[in-house]
């Protein structure tokens, strides 16, 4: 059993309108996949477990571009399909957080992996904040 200090492997999935990207804590190049107005939370999900077979991970980090509100999605994206709002990660099996991509990216920008950052964004009509520690989101 892994210890509490053991850095986890990640999964980071970036839902866009035309592609979705993913890329495992140690790999070194994304895969992608396409997604468009018709793509549901189901078949990305589908679509990027297959994408992913022979990578590692522990957890997923997934950036979509919606609004999120305590890891959920509360409004459908404007250029994937219907069935975001209420999504919940459980079809990924592992210990996933859902953030706007907004957030991704302001993660992802920080890559000092020793240091405790918190980020507050504030988006038209929400707040999140995140803590990532040794880029583990948690």
């Amino acid at each position: 059993m892994p210890r509490a200090s053991d850095p986890q492997a990640v999964l980071a999935v970036d839902v866009g309108g035309s592609h979705v990207k993913i890329l495992a804590s140690g790999e070194t190049e994304p895969r992608r996949l396409p997604s468009g107005p018709t793509l549901s939370p189901h078949e990305m999900v589908a679509g990027v477990i297959d994408a992913a077979q022979g990578w590692a991970w522990d957890v997923a980090a997934v950036g979509v571009p919606a609004v999120v509100m305590g890891g959920r999605v509360v409004s459908d994206p404007v250029h994937l399909g219907a069935g975001w709002v209420g999504f919940i990660q459980a079809g990924f099996a592992k210990p996933t957080k859902v953030v706007d991509d907004a957030a991704m990216q302001a993660v992802g920008t920080f890559g000092h992996p020793k240091k405790v950052m918190l980020h507050r964004l504030a988006r038209q009509t929400h707040q999140l904040s995140h803590v990532v520690l040794d880029k583990k989101l948690l």
